[in-house]
């Protein structure tokens, strides 16, 4: 017999002794196993019709595809930040904002109270803010970037115009809280935010007011951006 006959042997002996210990192992853990399966695919289909098993995000700024657009980040923040508006935290994230970016400043719960917020408000020289806050004490610019760049001159421009009225003050908001590098005048009056900020300030004043027991209308709304943010900025 030659080698090639004796090693094809030895190979058709070897498959058939895989065979056999395939067999002996097989027959008795095939059918728990198709059981299992079985039963772990009625499971699933008891949490799908109950709407239990789920994918893909929470939050209706990711749902919709808008999680990093900053026209509407602007309009959530300027509703969060607008004491009056029906989030349930009264003027906690307008405070929280204001303590961070100017700790030197006192502003008095009727100040806040009194404060109303605007996006997308156009000025002279061609400016339009993101996000202005006014009130008797505050005239509060807010500069939203998440991914598009700067302007030439953007800051000093809003500075220009807004630098005079009574209470103006300036926070440049992105997701690395990094300094505006259109201010090259104005770079002292503006103060750096970062988004990650944003999602302390908010966690922080959902939280105070589910200890006291505080709910609105808009509860829901403020805890799905904060899980937007969570998402976006971490």
């Amino acid at each position: 017999m030659s080698d090639l006959t004796m090693n094809a042997t030895d190979r058709d002996g070897q498959f058939a002794a895989m065979e056999r210990r395939w067999l002996a192992f097989s027959s008795g853990q095939l059918q728990a196993w198709s059981s299992d399966f079985a039963a772990m695919k009625a499971r699933q289909d008891a949490l799908k019709r109950t709407g239990r098993w789920t994918h893909g995000p929470t939050d209706l700024l990711s749902i919709i595809g808008r999680s990093r657009w900053e026209t509407y980040h602007s309009a959530i923040l300027a509703w969060l930040l607008d004491p009056c508006c029906p989030h349930g935290l009264g003027g906690a994230m307008l405070r929280r904002l204001l303590s961070h970016c100017f700790p030197e400043e006192q502003f008095t719960d009727e100040d806040l109270a009194a404060c109303t917020s605007a996006t997308e408000v156009a000025g002279a020289e061609g400016t339009r803010l993101d996000i202005l806050i006014r009130g008797p004490a505050l005239h509060l610019v807010i500069e939203v970037k998440v991914d598009a760049l700067e302007g030439d001159n953007q800051c000093d421009a809003y500075v220009l115009v807004h630098g005079n009225e009574k209470g103006a003050r300036f926070i440049f908001l992105t997701p690395d809280g990094r300094e505006p590098t259109s201010a090259i005048v104005s770079g002292s009056l503006w103060r750096p935010l970062g988004f990650a900020n944003i999602k302390d300030f908010l966690g922080a004043a959902l939280a105070d007011a589910t200890s006291v027991g505080v709910a609105a209308s808009g509860t829901a709304s403020a805890h799905s951006y904060l899980a937007t943010l969570h998402r976006e900025f971490r």
